[in-house]
């Protein structure tokens, strides 16, 4: 009896200890994700183009903005005249931010793409409303040495033909394509699956997961949850979701780290994608609470998987249109410290 009371009094000890162990654990858990996420929350307020104003936010924004009209030059079924509200803010942003900031690369290049616009609907004999003809007579005439952004126009051929290329020549070969005509190979895609993901991966977790949609009607409602993929998503053959295993995530400082992972994956895909002949296009997820809830009740998606962003797939035409997405200088990229 002395002898089993003098056991359970140890197994009892040892129970204890590793709950106190077990909460120890737990509470340095939770207190260290309140102090990075409280970190960062403060970070995010105080100098996000959301809350704070600076020439780098509105150098963003024009940018995006000129993207805008640039993508709707490319689309497959491009609707002449489009972009009316969108052509005027445009042209003010490009006079406010050339006052504030001089002539940057974002001024230059929403110009040629302004250029370009008039171009194309000068070819077409489309007569534009008089406020916008105004306003690319003023900005042809004030920026006279600034040529338009032609869209590229190249052949199925054409695109892939460095594929087998130097790994620049390559990289540089792949584009975002808004133009789909044909189906994408679930082989070819699972390939390229196999092949991204020899990606580097932090202590080798592997937390990235990828969804594919083959299913048309799924894919399209998916879709529309998206604010990204308006005229052209709806001609993808596959959509890939790209997520990442909160599981993998061992402590609250490597929360963020999630995102640098499947974002390492996805590109590593990309250029899988593009070696297997899948033109693709990556789709951001900029989604509210009740979008992500809807997306995951659609795909049965797991609630330990972060949604990152999609990828939409499929063929392309024998001829189509590539938006240019001209880059900043890249010593505006790197600090030498």
């Amino acid at each position: 009896m002395k002898e089993y009371l003098k056991q359970f009094t140890v197994l009892k000890k040892c129970y204890h200890f590793l709950m106190h162990t077990y909460n120890t654990f737990f509470i340095t858990q939770r207190r260290i994700s309140n102090q990075v996420f409280e970190y960062n929350k403060k970070r995010f307020f105080k100098y996000s183009g959301a809350f704070r104003d600076s020439k780098v936010k509105d150098l963003s924004y024009l940018s995006w903005l000129y993207h805008v009209i640039e993508k709707g030059l490319a689309m497959p079924n491009m609707r002449l005249g489009f972009g009316h509200d969108k052509i005027v803010e445009l042209y003010y942003l490009i006079n406010t931010d050339m006052k504030r900031y001089g002539i940057s690369k974002s001024v230059t290049d929403a110009v040629s793409v302004l250029k370009e616009y008039k171009r194309v609907h000068e070819n077409a004999n489309y007569r534009l409303p008089s406020d916008i003809m105004k306003i690319l007579e003023d900005i042809s005439t004030t920026f006279a040495d600034i040529k338009p952004m032609n869209q590229t126009e190249v052949t199925k051929e054409e695109y892939y033909s460095s594929i087998n290329k130097d790994f620049k020549e390559f990289s540089m070969s792949r584009h975002s394509v808004r133009n789909f005509s044909g189906s994408a190979s679930l082989d070819d895609i699972k390939k390229a699956i196999d092949l991204a993901h020899y990606c580097p991966s932090a202590c080798n977790r592997q937390p990235v997961r990828v969804h594919i949609v083959s299913d048309p009607k799924l894919k399209n409602e998916c879709l529309k949850l998206q604010n990204g993929n308006r005229g052209f998503g709806y001609l993808a053959d596959k959509l890939l979701i790209m997520t990442g295993d909160l599981s993998t995530v061992l402590g609250g400082q490597e929360f963020f780290d999630l995102g640098n992972q499947v974002g390492i994956f996805t590109m590593n895909l990309c250029y899988a994608l593009h070696y297997y002949r899948i033109a693709h296009c990556v789709l951001n997820w900029y989604a509210m609470p009740s979008q992500d809830k809807q997306l995951r009740k659609l795909l049965n998606i797991p609630d330990e998987e972060t949604i990152f962003s999609f990828i939409v797939c499929g063929d392309v035409p024998e001829k189509f249109k590539l938006v240019m997405s001209p880059r900043i200088p890249v010593e505006q990229i790197y600090t030498i410290h």
